[in-house]
This record gives structure tokens, sequence and C-alpha cells, in this order.
């Protein structure tokens, strides 16, 4: 199931990770790709998607980057 690793961060510290290592190369962060690399190291089922691109969004605007809010919708 994936590519989950058992790790000891927080999902927190985990978003922040994810954004400083885009920093450097773009000016944007994608939510779709920061939540399929994320899910990768997350337990699964214990984050909703909801949670996971709140906590990515506010790490790239701390970070003075602009969000891109991709992810698909659903019902």
């Amino acid at each position: 199931m994936g590519h989950y690793m058992n790790t000891c961060h927080s999902p927190e510290t985990l978003a922040s990770m994810y954004v400083e290592v885009r920093k450097n190369k773009f000016v944007t962060v994608s939510t779709r790709k920061a939540l399929c690399a994320l899910r990768m190291v997350l337990p699964p089922y214990r984050y909703s998607d909801e949670e996971i691109i709140t906590l990515v969004a506010e790490a790239a605007v701390d970070a003075g980057l602009a969000v891109e809010f991709d992810t698909r919708e659903t019902s």
C-alpha cells in the first residue's frame, strides 16, 4: 500500500521540509504534488487531505511562496 515509511516527524515538520526543498527552485507550491508526496510518508487515513493541504499552504505562505490549489474537488 503505497510507499509508507515509519517517520518520527510531525505532519507540520514534513510540510515545512517539503516547502523548504521546493522554495529554492519554484515560486509556487502545488497542493496536488505536495499531497501526493506527503501521502507517501504519512500514516494512511490518519490525516485528511484538507488537513495536509492546510499545513502545506501555511508553510508555503510563511516561506513567501504562492500556493496553487490544484487538487481535484471532491463532493
